[in-house]
């Protein structure tokens, strides 16, 4: 049974509805953000085939829409990932997002944090779900604090971590750090559609995240810069 960290609350009824069997697919329309599988018939950048796209960063070893190989543009990769996905509230959501600019980070706190972080990595195989878990967990200061002690250079000890009296955003940041690191999915994508559970700021940092384990550490690179 999941433990309740927030049942004398007004939020219990939320973190009851975070709480469902893994793999709860309400409607038919969840999934798990963390096993996406390349789609060979979608298109990369300019229409064309995957893996044949020109829009990946600058002397970057893996074509345009293979894992890590990037497309150089934030609102192009999000554009790409709402495709593959298929989910209309999701996508709804999501276009709100495109063609925005600015800072991938919350703030300089959230960009220092992870940088340092990300640079004491080791060269690991899955380095894009380490990324992606890092740049979720150094996102939120609280969050942060309760979750350094478990980040080593070769891996994240989620078990060790222990989130009692965190915020929902900060609830929501460590789940979704969890799932895309350990490829479970106690986050569905209609909890994370859903405006009452998920800010529109840790909504779009974690879009950041899918598009980080999705596409490389090269997401970051263009901090949402527009166009594609």
């Amino acid at each position: 049974m999941a433990s309740k960290f927030m049942s004398d609350i007004p939020l219990a009824g939320m973190e009851a509805q975070m709480q469902q069997v893994p793999g709860f697919k309400p409607r038919k329309c969840g999934m798990s953000v963390s096993r996406l599988e390349l789609t060979q018939a979608r298109g990369g950048c300019s229409g064309k085939a995957e893996g044949q796209g020109n829009c990946g960063p600058p002397g970057g070893s893996r074509p345009c829409g293979s894992p890590g190989g990037g497309c150089g543009r934030f609102s192009c990769l999000l554009g790409r990932f709402t495709d593959e996905v298929g989910f209309g509230p999701f996508t709804d959501r999501v276009s709100r997002l495109e063609g925005s600019a600015g800072s991938a980070f919350w703030d300089e706190g959230h960009r220092e944090r992870f940088q340092i972080q990300w640079k004491a990595q080791a060269d690991i195989p899955d380095r894009d779900a380490m990324c992606a878990a890092l740049y979720l967990l150094t996102a939120d200061g609280m969050l942060w604090g309760m979750a350094a002690q478990a980040v080593r250079p070769e891996l994240i000890d989620f078990a060790s971590v222990c989130i009692r009296g965190i915020g929902l955003d900060g609830y929501v940041l460590f789940h979704s750090a969890k799932d895309l690191y350990k490829g479970t999915n106690r986050l569905s994508l209609s909890e994370l559609t859903d405006p009452e559970l998920v800010s529109d700021g840790t909504f779009r940092t974690v879009i950041t995240a899918f598009l980080i384990r999705r596409y490389g550490a090269e997401a970051l690179e263009e901090e949402r810069s527009s166009g594609c």
